[in-house]
């Protein structure tokens, strides 16, 4: 079992400060990194393994490609023990929580502003029910 090495307070601040999430993808990050911190695990492993071999920048897609590969593929096989999911949107901010941890190691994927869709102004499943279903028929 993992260790939740930060509060959920920690982590809203490092992603949004005293704002309210930028985007869509921001808004899911936080409840599916408590979901799936052993993502995270991997992809603080396959960082360091990185490090060791001399890179000194790399790209947190590469990354969770490894982590595709490995779980899916290497670890459980088709038993399919371990599996998840891991969407490109996550990706950026798994690169900007490891870089939080580790500051030693200054912008190793080479972070960017983020592109995304303008913010919801309400959270996820607000704007989704909103913005992306259709209205619930009304009865005559």
């Amino acid at each position: 079992m993992a260790v939740k090495f930060w509060s959920g307070e920690r982590m809203n601040t490092l992603l949004y400060g005293n704002r309210a999430p930028r985007n869509l993808a921001e808004d899911r990050f936080v409840p599916w990194f408590w979901e799936n911190e052993r993502v995270y695990e991997y992809f603080d492993r396959f960082t360091r393994e990185l490090i060791a071999a001399g890179k000194k920048r790399y790209s947190g897609y590469s990354v969770a490609h490894r982590i595709r590969w490995e779980v899916n593929i290497a670890i459980t096989g088709a038993t399919g023990e371990e599996e998840f999911k891991l969407s490109n949107s996550m990706i950026p901010y798994l690169a900007r929580v490891w870089q939080d941890r580790n500051p030693e190691y200054g912008n190793f994927f080479g972070l960017k502003k983020i592109k995304h869709a303008p913010a919801p102004k309400q959270h996820a499943w607000d704007y989704i029910s909103t913005h992306v279903l259709p209205p619930m028929p009304v009865a005559a």
